[in-house]
């Protein structure tokens, strides 16, 4: 697919004064200006969608493009020339990271490609690229396995979701006695080893900011103890299948240091819950404290075990039981 969109000329608050006179020294106004629209660029914008905030080395992965430094030149004209398709986040231009530059889909591109608008969510650019790449790194590697990814917003349009859910302001939250739970990127999502066979997931992404146990100090903040005791209320409810209609959930939690989690998995035994074995969790040493953007694509969150309290959770196998 192919479409020729003609761009617009730039505003005339900068270029002009108030009688609309040109300066001497204003840049180049560009008029009558043509770039194609590729089925190319699509890719990236639903690759976008799916995972909301990606580096350019990870977008490169779900096109066609050969040429790593001529897709790069893409972005640049695709985030750059109006009609504007891409942003950069707000929060990469206040941190250390430079190259490899990140990118989302502007407000442009969801509403007239028809995307599905996902609720407003406002976690800081760290934590948000560690959600997005730990969620990319899963699709791109269970592609490689011939492993479909459902993403959040597909799963709301599954006959089985039920309608209740559709009208609701964000439908992946879920509300609680003692407040209400969400996880953190675009998620459940879902893992399609088989035609109709799902394992749906939620990811918590641990930065390392939180105290393990609930604080008598300070009782509005947030503990990883508070988020155990949420999502078992979710799993012994079973309120994911009254609100999003699927029929098992697994909690996925990564954490940047080893002993971030054996920390938490500590925690968790102490719960004595039966729910606990539907936890599973993973090192991802890149958003510590002095953290970067992940070099590559992280295989080894689908090739090898995440750790349970009572085991080893497979992601690569389709028929072992991970949830209730």
């Amino acid at each position: 697919m192919r479409t020729t969109l003609d761009v617009e000329p730039i505003s005339k608050r900068k270029t002009h004064d108030a009688l609309g006179r040109r300066h001497p020294f204003a840049g180049p106004q560009p008029l009558g200006i043509e770039y194609e629209y590729t089925s190319n660029d699509r890719l990236v914008n639903d690759a976008l969608h799916r995972h909301r905030t990606l580096p350019s080395h990870y977008l490169f992965k779900f096109q066609k493009l050969p040429n790593e430094d001529r897709f790069k030149r893409r972005l640049t004209l695709l985030s750059n020339e109006a009609p504007v398709r891409l942003i950069r986040p707000a929060g990469q231009k206040r941190t250390h990271i430079r190259p490899p530059l990140c990118y989302q889909n502007s407000q442009y591109t969801i509403d007239n490609l028809g995307l599905y608008t996902y609720p407003q969510r406002y976690d800081d650019l760290k934590h948000d690229l560690f959600a997005s790449t730990v969620t990319a790194s899963l699709e791109l590697r269970a592609r490689d396995h011939n492993v479909g990814y459902k993403p959040a917003h597909e799963m709301l349009t599954h006959e089985l979701c039920p309608v209740d859910t559709l009208v609701l302001d964000d439908p992946f939250t879920i509300k609680l006695a003692s407040g209400a739970v969400q996880a953190d990127g675009y998620s459940p999502f879902g893992l399609e080893y088989e035609p109709e066979l799902f394992r749906w997931f939620v990811l918590e992404a641990d930065c390392g900011t939180e105290n393990q146990k609930r604080s008598k100090k300070y009782p509005n903040r947030v503990s990883i103890e508070e988020k155990f005791d949420k999502w078992i209320d979710v799993l012994q409810h079973r309120r994911y299948k009254t609100q999003w209609g699927i029929f098992q959930l697994t909690i996925l939690i990564a954490a940047p240091t080893r002993g971030r989690v054996e920390s938490m998995m500590k925690t968790l035994r102490q719960k004595n819950s039966k729910y606990a074995k539907c936890f599973a969790f993973a090192v991802v040493p890149y958003f510590g404290l002095d953290w970067i953007v992940p070099p590559d694509v992280m295989n080894y969150l689908y090739d090898d075990p995440w750790v349970k309290v009572d085991g080893l959770l497979h992601l690569n196998r389709p028929y072992e039981k991970s949830g209730v």
